[in-house]
C-alpha cells in the first residue's frame, strides 16, 4: 500500500500560481530606474527653454524699469546688452536729469543663454529713439534643442513685447 503525502499538490502547476516578493521588488526597481533615466533626459531638453524664458523675463522687466526711470528722472536712459569677458550682461545707464543723478547698473545673464548685443534709448516721455529687436537663445552646450525667443521694442510707446 502506497501512502501519499497530504500536503503535496497533485497538480504540478498549482504550486506556482503567483509571483514571489523578490520578483515584485525586482520589477519595481527596474521600472524606477527606467523612469529616472527618462526624467533626466526630458528635463535636459527643457532646461534650455527655462533659461531662455528666465532671461526673456529679465529683459522685459529691465526694459520696463528703464522706461519708467526715464519718465521719473526726465532724462534719457539706455538699456543695452553687452558682452564683457565672455559673459552677457544687461546694462542700464541712467543719464543725470533734473530730478535725479545719473547711474549705471549691470545685470549679469546666465552663461547658458546668448543675447544679441543691442541698445535702446528711452526718452523722458517714455518713447524709444528706435525700434530694437533682441534675440535670446540657449547656448549650444545647454541641451539638444536650441530654443529661441525674440523681444521687440515699440519705439512709439516704449514698451517691449515677445514677438510671435
Amino acid at each position: 500500500m502506497m501512502i501519499q503525502p497530504t500536503c503535496a499538490s497533485r497538480n504540478p502547476s498549482a504550486s506556482r500560481r503567483g509571483v514571489t516578493l523578490i520578483e515584485v521588488i525586482l520589477v519595481i526597481t527596474v521600472l524606477a530606474a527606467a523612469a529616472t533615466i527618462g526624467a533626466v533626459r526630458v528635463s535636459g531638453d527643457f532646461g534650455g527653454q527655462r533659461e531662455v524664458d528666465g532671461c526673456t523675463n529679465l529683459l522685459l522687466q529691465s526694459a520696463r524699469f528703464a522706461r519708467s526711470a526715464a519718465i521719473r528722472n526726465q532724462a534719457t536712459v539706455v538699456l543695452s546688452t553687452q558682452r564683457v569677458d565672455g559673459e552677457d550682461a544687461l546694462v542700464i545707464l541712467e543719464n543725470a536729469g533734473p530730478l535725479g543723478p545719473g547711474r549705471e547698473m549691470r545685470i549679469p545673464l546666465s552663461s547658458r543663454v546668448r543675447v544679441n548685443p543691442r541698445s535702446a534709448e528711452f526718452r523722458m516721455n517714455g518713447s524709444a529713439r528706435n525700434q530694437v529687436e533682441w534675440t535670446i537663445s540657449a547656448s549650444p552646450s545647454s541641451g539638444a534643442s536650441n530654443p529661441e525667443t525674440t523681444v521687440r521694442l515699440n519705439p512709439i510707446t516704449g514698451r517691449c513685447f515677445i514677438a510671435p
